[in-house]
């Protein structure tokens, strides 16, 4: 887990991916909203990622793209660029495991995982998986955009924004119960709902 000090004063890259169903799973988009200051910056920035592998395993809604997409060598340019010197954010290492399998000479300094913190802040749901907890929190699904990496990268920038304003919220709380020190996963600064700036969607 990133620690306050280590987020404090750092952007985000949230990224989201849509992957095959095969074995080892094959990225056939990724999406990236780019947070700082609590406010998204640039998003979501998609690239559809053409794949070799059976139509029966590749999602359908990324079906239409596979024509005319990039393969992923030139996708990996674009990508590192908007993950530069940002904190990584994930829904969970698996997520992840699936990034280095396809950028093996990459490994990210630092990475946050909603999934973590959100089983210590909510225990005991049925699913933490990200749709399911986005549903049970009741984070409304990004308008105009069916499902897909654009979609898991938007749960996740609200999920990190509902995690910090429950972060603050437990941390003040301990405070005037004469808790000492707080351990606070995320950055106070960054705290509330992330605002979307003007030019965010045409950013990147």
């Amino acid at each position: 887990m990133v620690s306050p000090e280590v987020v404090s004063g750092s952007p985000f890259a949230v990224l989201g991916l849509e992957s095959t169903t095969g074995v080892p799973p094959l990225v056939t988009e990724a999406a990236v909203y780019q947070v700082a200051g609590g406010v998204v910056r640039a998003g979501p920035l998609v690239w559809p990622v053409a794949v070799d592998a059976p139509m029966v395993e590749i999602p359908h809604r990324s079906r239409p793209n596979m024509r005319f997409a990039p393969p992923w060598s030139r996708v990996t340019g674009y990508l590192l660029a908007v993950l530069d010197r940002r904190v990584l954010v994930m829904h969970d290492e698996c997520r992840l495991a699936v990034l280095r399998r396809h950028l093996p000479d990459w490994e990210p300094d630092r990475v946050l995982f909603t999934r973590g913190l959100a089983q210590r802040v909510w225990p005991g749901l049925d699913s933490y998986d990200v749709e399911p907890l986005a549903r049970a929190v009741g984070i409304s699904p990004l308008p105009g955009v069916n499902a897909g990496a654009a979609v898991e990268a938007y749960a996740v920038v609200m999920l990190l924004s509902v995690l910090a304003r429950r972060a603050v919220g437990q941390a003040s709380r301990r405070r005037r119960c004469g808790v000492i020190r707080d351990e606070v996963p995320l950055d106070p600064v960054r705290a509330g709902r992330p605002r979307i700036a003007r030019d965010a969607r045409g950013a990147g």
